[in-house]
């Protein structure tokens, strides 16, 4: 019993330690300390103390005593905080070999532990990385490692639950063919054991690629087994909320948008519950007492390292396949000289020898090397602010690379000198400013898109819970498209997207169907112009939208083709003959299924009267 009072007292005082700390960083005012990373801060004193008390526990000179000592319960609540303390400090200080080698360092430790709380712990700190590191190919040789590592420890879970991290990142270098391919084995494999749990995240990233591609066939068909396992197992808020916004996607896809309505309606009102209930526990730890508010100090720093991270997404990565988003694409960058590239051969092949080798990870000793030259992004230029783009170059290969300060190369995008904006348009890229948003708009998308009603717009945005929105970027947007809509007005369209083309090009869905709005727009403007005229001039109308008689001639053709439009082209005078809608009626109708009748009577005559012959 005295080893464990021992080690119950150490552990006072380095708990004792970080308290002191937290009260120099904040000033004893402990709403200032929820956005402060509190670890990096720590003496090296205590680091040291930390890796002393977690190196005698995990001692194992004496197998006896070593088993004795950590299944007690509290020496086991104990270490476990110690490892998250630890790693905690090694990851914010972007210390990554450390990180590696102190948590294969526990081995013992693991061995001793049930593989799902082992699993549970490195899946944690793997999830702290991701909130961490941004660069992909950094990330792709730490999720190797440890990927390769629990291969070795037969800890198949584990190992799987880190594939699907290293299937994401494929995902964000758009190589969606691998993914699916991987996706497809490992599919294989968790069917074989059963694991629901997993098997719905697999089913969710497939679902996510496929509504990347476009593919509302197969997206459909991914999305209905992830229903059908979400309801045999207790799923968690956010996930099913993530299964109605993906629904709500496929039916805008199907163009059935009272459907895509009501799922999105029903995704935003969960995830509404979801951080309001998880604000209000915030607020209740913060009116804790003195003595109180420390235990939540620590447990904050173990779980999310900041004290506001009562909310469990928090401590979920963009990089997961509940929290992937289109966002994410412009959260994460990679290298010029891309690791995943140098190993999409060997991850993708059948042999294990190749999926599970360490070679890759031996090619750039220095982490900081990946970092030199960063690619931000894939396809579309956004880094979501001023002073970043204004920096950016592009390379032979379209990449948009970040210039180094002692080059004078010419910027892809030149802004006004006066331009006042700055910071990230708006966006606040966590759980309760990000996710929220993405169902709101997309409702009001779907009343865009359906019929336009300005009224059921304003009602949707005037309920209590929405109000707190309004002012978001995006959302004033789809707002002013709203309005340009109604006062049919294209050259006001066509400000906006110029205006907030970065913006725009994050979300995918909305980028896909902005064509179709710009169409809509022009059909009602064409109509607008020509609606007092039985003949018309072509150049005239070309004049008036400030666009080429071609594409006016083309789109009217297309406009009578769709009977939207009855009238008639004259291309060589250069004129459009319009006729009046003439009265729907059923005369001609009639009389053909008349003559029809007749034709059968005369028919059945004439049989029977060759029979009386």
């Amino acid at each position: 019993m005295e080893n464990y009072e021992e080690i119950e007292k150490a552990y006072k005082e380095i708990e004792d330690e970080i308290i002191k700390t937290v009260d120099t960083l904040s000033g004893c005012n402990y709403m200032k300390i929820k956005d402060e990373i509190i670890m990096p801060h720590m003496s090296e004193d205590l680091i040291n103390k930390i890796i002393l008390l977690n190196k005698y526990i995990n001692d194992n000179s004496d197998l006896e005593a070593f088993e004795k000592r950590v299944t007690n319960e509290k020496v086991m609540q104990i270490n476990d905080k110690l490892i998250y303390l630890l790693c905690d400090y090694y990851i914010n200080k972007k210390e990554i070999d450390n990180l590696i080698n102190f948590t294969t360092s526990n081995e013992n430790y693991f061995n001793v532990l049930p593989q799902a709380k082992t699993a549970k712990l490195i899946k944690n700190i793997v999830e702290k990385i991701s909130k961490k590191i941004r660069n992909i190919s950094t990330l792709y040789i730490i999720f190797k490692k440890y990927m390769n590592w629990a291969y070795e420890k037969k800890r198949n879970f584990l190992r799987c639950r880190i594939e699907v991290k290293i299937i994401i990142l494929y995902i964000l270098k758009q190589k969606y063919k691998t993914a699916l391919s991987l996706i497809e084995r490992l599919l294989k494999e968790v069917k074989k054991v059963d694991d629901k749990t997993l098997l719905l995240e697999l089913y969710i990233v497939e679902t996510k690629i496929y509504m990347l591609l476009k593919n509302s066939t197969k997206m459909k068909a991914s999305l209905t087994f992830a229903k059908n396992i979400a309801n045999t197992i207790n799923t968690a808020i956010y996930i099913n909320s993530e299964i109605d916004l993906l629904s709500g996607i496929l039916f805008i896809y199907e163009k059935d948008y009272k459907s895509a309505f009501i799922y999105l309606y029903e995704c935003y009102e969960t995830l509404y519950t979801y951080i309001y209930n998880s604000h209000n526990n915030t607020l209740d730890f913060l009116s804790k007492k003195h003595n109180d508010f420390y235990s939540v100090i620590i447990h904050n720093i173990i779980n999310t390292s900041t004290i506001s991270s009562q909310n469990k997404t928090k401590s979920i990565s963009q990089i997961s396949p509940f929290l992937l988003s289109f966002y994410t694409f412009y959260e994460y960058y990679d290298s010029s000289n891309s690791i995943l590239n140098l190993d999409e051969m060997n991850i993708c092949s059948s042999n294990i020898n190749l999926i599970y080798s360490d070679m890759i990870c031996k090619i750039s000793s220095s982490y900081q090397e990946l970092d030199e030259e960063k690619v931000y992004c894939i396809t579309n230029p956004i880094e979501l602010n001023y002073e970043l783009i204004q920096k950016l170059t592009i390379d032979s290969y379209g990449n948009l690379l970040e210039s180094k300060s002692g080059n004078n190369q010419t910027p892809v995008f030149i802004f006004p000198e006066n331009n006042k904006i700055s910071g990230n348009f708006g966006l606040n890229l966590n759980i309760e400013n990000l996710k929220i948003i993405v169902p709101l708009k997309y409702m009001l998308l779907c009343k865009i898109l359906e019929e336009n009603n300005r009224k059921e717009i304003n009602n949707i945005l005037c309920e209590n819970n929405k109000l707190n929105y309004i002012p978001n970027k995006e959302i004033q947007i789809l707002l002013d498209i709203s309005k340009c809509y109604e006062n049919r007005s294209l050259d006001v369209f066509e400000k906006i997207i110029k205006t907030n083309i970065f913006l725009i090009n994050i979300d995918k869905v909305i980028y896909n169907y902005l064509k179709e709005l710009y169409e809509l727009l022009l059909e009602k403007n064409i109509l607008k112009i020509i609606e007092a005229y039985s003949c018309i001039d072509l150049n005239y109308i070309g004049q008036k939208l400030n666009l080429d008689v071609t594409k006016i001639i083309s789109k009217l053709s297309e406009m009578i083709l769709d009977k939207k439009l009855n009238a008639t082209l004259d291309q060589n005078i250069g004129i459009l003959i319009l006729y009046d809608d003439m009265p729907e009626t059923k005369m001609y109708q009639n009389v053909l299924e008349i003559i029809n009748n007749l034709t059968e009577s005369v028919d059945i005559l004439y049989q029977k009267a060759q029979l009386t012959i």
